[in-house]
């Protein structure tokens, strides 16, 4: 059943990475320069880190941390959006690798990366706590993982009337999404998510500097560190 789903929602993101990577930058979703500004106040620039963006998208992320000088690596199960991710850092000049991947199923090395990054992804997947589970499994000792989403107080009802005009996702997609279970999780679910997966230190930070321009809920960051 999962990989049915998993397959349905990649096979989406196949066909609406370029209608979405658009859209972002139409609406000036990116918002670069504030969340360089968050990187800048989170993570300190020396030393230099080894860096994974998983669900990199078009690369926003993976391109910030590159561009600050970390080693950094993009993964994504869209050929489409890995595809746009690196044109948008040859566009850059900004040196970047980006592979595909399945973010619930590492096949990275234990103790690989300093740092991992999640942004506004962690809902897409069928089953979060196996992610998060690879992503604390990938962290140094003294590691950390950051996951940016939206900080939904409570979970909320499903707006049937957002979908009937969506051009790119079917009715197959929609029914697909209606079964993720942290589609509209809150902070509190993800931040029990990092404490099962071993990590400490766990906390959750409001994001005040960044509007969230798709939708009236602000922005967290829930952090946790490898022992």
């Amino acid at each position: 059943m999962e990989a049915n789903i998993k397959g349905i929602l990649a096979k989406r993101w196949e066909v609406g990475a370029e209608h979405y990577a658009k859209g972002i930058k139409n609406k000036g979703i990116n918002q670069y320069d504030e969340w360089l500004e968050l990187i800048q106040d989170l993570v300190p620039n020396e030393p230099k880190l080894h860096v994974l963006d998983v669900g990199t998208g078009p690369g926003i992320m993976a391109l910030l941390f590159s561009k600050l000088g970390h080693k950094t690596t993009g993964l994504d199960l869209s050929e489409s959006m890995l595809n746009i991710a690196r044109e948008n850092a040859q566009t850059s000049n900004i040196d970047c690798e980006f592979i595909q991947g399945d973010a619930e199923d590492l096949s990275f090395e234990d103790e690989s990366f300093d740092l991992v990054v999640n942004r506004l992804n962690l809902w897409t997947l069928p089953n979060p706590g196996r992610g998060v589970y690879h992503w604390a499994r990938v962290l140094k000792p003294q590691g950390k993982l950051y996951i940016i989403a939206n900080d939904y107080e409570t979970p909320i009802p499903e707006d049937p009337a957002a979908r009937e005009n969506d051009e790119i996702f079917t009715k197959e997609y929609y029914e697909s999404f209606a079964s993720l279970p942290f589609r509209h999780a809150t902070a509190a679910q993800i931040k029990a998510l990092l404490e099962a997966a071993g990590l400490v230190n766990v906390d959750v930070t409001p994001i005040h500097n960044i509007e969230n321009k798709k939708r009236d809920v602000p922005f967290c960051i829930i952090t946790g560190e490898k022992n």
